[in-house]
């Protein structure tokens, strides 16, 4: 073979090899895109399983009653691939969850909708729990005010109101709350958005609507407070929106909390709050139910 063969076919041999290690490269780039999309959008957070579903819900929430409520929604970050919803596994669910609160039969079940109970029968509940076909969780506790000494104020022990957050954070965390939906195993990692409220005003038979609170009942340390009367106030996204979208079933539910009662404090014009928040969260750990045996599913 010549030196010009030999040079040809070198060349033409380079090209080839150059032309193959090029298309397995785009491949390679592409197959690297295809597996990165994938996982994108099975991690994204859409946030819709929040505000979509069958029962729209408004925060802060409007008592029926002369009670105050506390509101708990909690709903999976990302939408949920929803196989089946199954009713009876969701009743089971709820009486598991709040074995204390919802006893009786639940007052509506669908598998398109979910499931809800009744905190006390009638036309206008006070108080209820739903489980969402979506998904989301949703539990509203009344909370009766004590009457100051004055007769003119409704004063709420501020303790009692972080226990319907740590029922549905100990609901949402539960092994067999995935069942409900169809899914096969245990979820990991994942992310749950958050609205925690607190009505406002509440309805009085005599008086019509009246504030739910206008005081707080501090179990240590008190905050001051910059005035001696003020309308009671929850922002229409709950407490502490920012910090509770996209959190971690891992993190710690203290954190949660302290959360809630910072911007509850500050929203409603308490002052140097850091030693009684404190105090709040010792007192709760203190006072917290401890949940039977039959109420636990690890």
């Amino acid at each position: 073979m010549t030196t010009t063969s030999t040079v040809l076919v070198g060349a033409i041999s380079g090209a080839i090899a150059g032309s193959a290690t090029s298309g397995m490269l785009t491949y390679t780039v592409r197959g690297i895109r295809a597996g990165l999309d994938r996982v994108w959008q099975f991690i994204k957070t859409d946030h819709a399983s929040l505000t979509g579903g069958p029962w729209p819900y408004r925060c802060p929430p409007e008592p029926t009653t002369e009670d105050l409520w506390v509101q708990v929604i909690c709903a999976p970050s990302r939408a949920l691939r929803v196989r089946h919803f199954d009713p009876a596994r969701a009743i089971t669910f709820v009486r598991a969850s709040y074995p204390d609160r919802f006893t009786g039969r639940p007052s509506y079940t669908s598998t398109r909708d979910g499931v809800q109970f009744f905190l006390t029968p009638g036309p206008t509940p006070n108080g209820f729990t739903r489980v969402c076909s979506n998904g989301r969780l949703d539990l509203v506790v009344p909370i009766t005010p004590d009457q100051a000494a004055d007769g003119a104020r409704r004063i709420v022990d501020v303790v009692d109101l972080l226990n319907p957050i740590a029922d549905v954070a100990r609901a949402a965390s539960r092994s067999d709350y995935p069942a409900i939906f169809g899914a096969r195993r245990t979820w990991r990692a994942r992310r749950f958005d958050w609205v925690i409220g607190i009505s406002v005003s509440s309805s009085s038979p005599t008086a019509g609507r009246v504030n739910s609170w206008d005081d707080l009942r501090f179990p240590g340390r008190e905050p001051a407070r910059q005035a001696e009367r003020l309308y009671p106030f929850c922002p229409a996204t709950g407490y502490a929106a920012d910090e509770l979208r996209g959190r971690r079933e891992a993190q710690p539910l203290e954190t949660m909390l302290r959360a809630v009662l910072v911007d509850l404090l500050e929203h409603n014009g308490y002052n140097n709050i850091t030693g009684p928040v404190d105090d709040i969260i010792d007192q709760w750990r203190t006072r917290r139910p401890v949940q039977s045996a039959a109420a636990r599913t690890e």
